[in-house]
């Protein structure tokens, strides 16, 4: 079992979910303790990782995690954004437009108006979408929405590296 540290978690980590260490119920360990992780239907691990010594595997719809905060503030309505990374890598046994890697929702207050915000990591046309919906604030209260494509297509049963980088400066 490997410690936090070893995981490469500091400080400055607000999530690290290893597929390596598995909790007591079975399901995948988040390393910061700032994460609480639930899986719905019938989890796997499987042996064939990139880093480590499992990888997770899920079938939508049937099976999903979800993450729910315990002490993150990095998605915390109404508090300024600071720097950010959101990386992982990908093994799809298939690359279907609509398949849904990542999904945060939430709304945030602009004015007197309350607008949806969103954050997602989707496929589409076999490359990996990131879109933030209202996520990034626009001064004269506007709607905003940035969208990166993959510049690589995603290939079935071959691994990539996802990473988006926000510098708040």
């Amino acid at each position: 079992s490997l410690s936090p540290a070893a995981l490469g978690v500091d400080q400055n980590t607000d999530m690290l979910l290893s597929f390596d260490q598995l909790t007591a119920g079975g399901g995948p360990a988040e390393a910061t303790g700032r994460w609480s992780v639930k899986t719905t239907g019938p989890y796997e691990q499987s042996a064939a990782s990139r880093f480590g010594t499992g990888a997770g595997v899920f079938r939508a719809p049937a099976t999903k995690l979800t993450l729910e905060p315990v002490s993150s503030s990095l998605f915390s309505p109404e508090l300024p954004m600071g720097d950010f990374s959101l990386e992982f890598w990908l093994k799809p046994t298939r690359a279907d437009s609509g398949e849904i890697v990542l999904m945060w929702k939430a709304t945030r207050r602009s004015g007197k108006a309350w607008l949806s915000q969103q954050v997602s990591c989707v496929i589409l046309r076999n490359r990996v979408v990131f879109g933030f919906l209202n996520f990034f604030a626009n001064p004269s209260g506007a709607e905003t929405m940035v969208s990166l494509t993959g510049a690589s297509v995603l290939v079935p049963g071959v691994w990539s590296h996802h990473l988006v980088r926000f510098d708040s400066g």
